[in-house]
Order: C-alpha cells, then structure tokens, then sequence
C-alpha cells in the first residue's frame, strides 16, 4: 500500500479539509481484485531526532465508482455517527423511566453506579463460585432483566423520556 501512495503523482493531489486528497487502485497480494484507494494526507510536524516523511497519510479502501475521492471520504467518515450518538443517548441522557420502580429519574450512569456499587461476597463451594447479594439487591437485577426483555421483545423500543 505505501508503493501505492508513493506512486500517486504530485499533480492528483487537491486540497481536502485541512490537508489533500487522491485517489489510486490498488490490488491485495493474493487476490487479483482491485479496488479504488482514497488516500488523505496531511502535513505533520517535522521531528528532528527521526527520519520520516512530512506527510500523515489516512487511506480507505472503497467500491463507491459512483462518487467522487471527496464525497466517499466524506461519507465514510459519518457513517457511525447515528450508531455512536444513539449509543452516547442510552449511556448518559437516557433516563431509565422504562424500568419503573422509583428509578424514573435515574440516568444510566445513576443506575450502573448503584448496581455496581452493589455489596457482595463472592462465595466458593463445590467446584462452583456464586455472588451473595441482598435480596433487594436481586430484585432489582431481576426487575431490570424482565424490563430489558420485554423491551427488545417489543421491537427494542425505548419509551421516551421527560
């Protein structure tokens, strides 16, 4: 791939952001399929106890023929975005109101807190370790188990929260 990059001449390179972009074909050692590679590079702080280039090189692989090196980038770097804010929602703002039970108010972090911070003694019998917890404690974890079941049975829809 570095043979690839520094093949790409100087003239296909076009400003991109905050450094420049271009496009090649490249092929893996042991497959005769080719795909297009979009490389962006841009320009590091020289370092001068080490030799090494000037550049800071990104490349991704790509089958999208139908858009130009700008728009694939692009498209590539957003392509988490829904899953990755979906999941900071449930981690910090989601209320746990779908769990009922006085924990309406609660935020994830509140719930994971008190359930981690719950006091235990690991136990050792019979080939076997098992954790003695309270029995409010167990129901809680059997509350939030039965809840979280039925949510997903239910299509993995989260009730909205206040």
């Amino acid at each position: 791939m570095k043979a690839a990059i520094a093949a790409i001449p100087a003239h296909a390179w076009k400003a991109f952001r905050d450094g420049e972009i271009a496009e090649t074909v490249h092929c893996m050692n042991k497959t005769k399929k080719a795909f297009r590679l979009i490389v962006m590079r841009q320009a590091q702080t020289p370092d001068l106890f080490a030799e090494h280039s000037p550049w800071r090189y990104h490349a991704i692989a790509s089958n999208r023929a139908d858009e130009d090196a700008q728009a694939t980038l692009s498209w590539y770097n957003q392509r988490g975005e829904a899953s990755e804010n979906r999941i900071k929602a449930l981690k910090s703002g989601f209320r746990a109101s779908a769990l009922g039970g006085g924990w309406e108010r609660a935020q994830v972090e509140t719930v994971r807190w008190r359930l981690f911070q719950t006091a235990g003694k690991i136990i050792r019998h019979g080939r076997q370790v098992f954790l003695k917890i309270s029995g409010e404690a167990l129901d809680i974890f059997v509350m939030i188990r039965e809840r979280c079941a039925r949510i997903l049975a239910e299509g993995g829809a989260v009730p909205e929260t206040s």
